[in-house]
């Protein structure tokens, strides 16, 4: 199997690219067949593993249904609006999935247009516009990034004024006939209160006013964000529907269950010979204590002991043992300043008890 090199998320090809290459999960052999494959094929096996492991695996969290759910009805709402659309604010800590989210949102707004106009992108439609604020970034600012989404090799002329960026990315998106702009990083857009390079907030709220597509913000504690805090930014956000990340915690019998169902789905979804759920959900509880109960924490702990069991040059199975957890959570805590969460004793001990 081929495997792409990744673009830029926030460019046309490289959005498509994350439509077009998802992988499928791979077959699961026994470590035996495993064993008995040459060491050129189990080389590809293994990066297949790890490909869909990065960019296949899916877990539908309880935030990923509401948000989709929000956002088909908040597009619905705005086909009936002549201005002042509605949208979607994806808000929380660093860490918690929000760009996933996003990106799932996007895979089923292209999804759905696939399955309505089969052949929409012969008619050049791009159902989806995805970009990163720009750092400190201006309306105008803003404003190139959509122009660059689609024409990434051809830069925005500098001696354009502010009102002809925002005709060209609205022209765009309208004869693209997007339905949704995603604006990720949302938190670093400035406030421009002075100058000839717009407000980031007037440029959104006019997004909102004369183009039919939904704006979806994403970014870190948006409501607490400056350039939400002004009277310009109250209108934008008090357009919006909200969903507030937060980390997981065991505070009420519910988020512990929450919890352990995210938990389950990953361990569940491990691409490993013979392997048999039960050890990442057993030790849900110590699990929240080593990622503090953030989904990117978990998402990165589990793609590292995949990896790292994947790598055992020796290795006769490729088992969760307690011995291998306590190693990856060790390692993990290691390299990000942390304390040694979990002992491989605590491990087995929540194993035994779950049994």
């Amino acid at each position: 199997m081929h495997i792409p090199f990744a673009i830029a998320k926030n460019t046309l090809p490289g959005l498509r690219q994350i439509f077009d290459t998802t992988p499928s999960r791979p077959e699961m052999l026994s470590f035996r067949e495993y064993a008995t494959m040459g060491e050129e094929a189990r080389e590809d096996f293994d990066e297949v593993r790890l490909f869909w492991l990065a960019s296949g695996m899916r877990v539908n969290t309880f935030v990923q249904r509401q948000a989709d759910s929000d956002l088909t009805r908040i597009m619905r709402e705005n086909r009936l609006a002549y201005s002042g659309r509605g949208g979607l604010i994806l808000s929380g800590p660093p860490l918690h999935g929000k760009t996933e989210v996003a990106l799932n949102l996007a895979r089923r707004v292209e999804r759905r247009r696939a399955n309505a106009v089969p052949d929409y992108r012969d008619h050049g439609e791009v159902p989806v516009v995805l970009v990163d604020a720009p750092s400190n970034g201006s309306g105008k600012a803003l404003m190139s990034a959509i122009c660059r989404f689609f024409h990434p090799d051809i830069p925005v002329p500098s001696s354009w004024a502010t009102p002809r960026v925002f005709d060209a990315a609205i022209e765009q998106m309208r004869q693209a006939r997007t339905q949704v702009l995603i604006i990720d990083e949302a938190h670093l857009l400035a406030s421009r209160r002075s100058g000839d390079h717009g407000d980031p907030t007037d440029m959104i709220k006019e997004i909102q006013n004369q183009s039919p597509a939904t704006v979806v913000l994403v970014g870190v504690n948006l409501l607490d964000a400056d350039v939400f805090g002004t009277p310009r930014g109250r209108q934008v956000i008090d357009r919006c529907d909200r969903i507030e990340l937060a980390p997981a915690t065991n505070s009420t019998a519910n988020a512990s269950a929450e919890w352990k169902a995210l938990v389950t789905a990953f361990d569940r979804a491990l691409p490993l010979c013979d392997h048999i759920p039960g050890s990442l959900t057993a030790n849900s509880t110590n699990l929240l204590q080593a990622t503090e109960g953030y989904l990117g924490k978990l998402a990165k702990l589990v793609r590292r002991l995949v990896t790292v069991i994947i790598d055992e040059p020796e290795r006769t199975d490729e088992r969760v043992t307690p011995e291998r957890l306590a190693d990856v959570l060790t390692r993990t805590a290691q390299s990000t300043g942390g304390d040694t969460p979990v002992s491989a004793h605590a491990i087995r001990k929540a194993i035994k008890e779950a049994a």
